[in-house]
């Protein structure tokens, strides 16, 4: 007589990671270039951004690429980014922050249309850099807009 068949193993489910965040970004694009992961605290606001801003501008000018994501303090001060950064996600987990390049149209089309975005939503904070090939997008509680600051995407 053969022996009964083992019972199924249960689908091991991932861990609390989280990793594709919306159909077109996962977390892992957003962690700092020195490979520090994003704060899992941040994941929430982070999704936000997605789907508030990244996704719709994704759908109208193609590709994305994160260029900056989540800067942790001492990275965000190696590099000479604004104190008070966005990107620092450690230290505002509910707003977070990326510099973003898109495969068509120009860093001022991108930064228009991230502007009528944030008006629409009533918050965030856009900017564009002189002679930058990407535009800053975040979803700060209140506004505030950038264009021609000469930086490294500090803000």
């Amino acid at each position: 007589m053969p022996a009964p068949a083992a019972p199924p193993k249960p689908a091991v489910k991932k861990a609390a990671a989280l990793d594709q965040i919306t159909p077109h970004f996962r977390v892992a694009e957003f962690n700092c270039h020195d490979g520090t992961p994003v704060p899992s605290a941040a994941h929430a606001a982070l999704r936000d951004l997605c789907e508030r801003y990244l996704e719709p501008l994704r759908s109208r000018f193609g590709k994305c690429t994160v260029i900056s994501g989540h800067r942790h303090k001492a990275y965000n001060a190696r590099i000479g980014g604004a104190p008070k950064s966005q990107h620092v996600y450690d230290a505002h987990p509910a707003s977070v922050a990326a510099d973003v390049r898109f495969e068509k149209g120009t860093p001022q089309e991108w930064y228009d249309a991230a502007d009528k975005l944030a008006l629409a939503n009533g918050h965030g904070g856009i900017g564009k850099y002189v002679d930058s090939v990407f535009v800053h997008v975040d979803n700060r509680a209140g506004q505030a807009r950038w264009a021609g600051w000469q930086g490294s995407g500090a803000g």
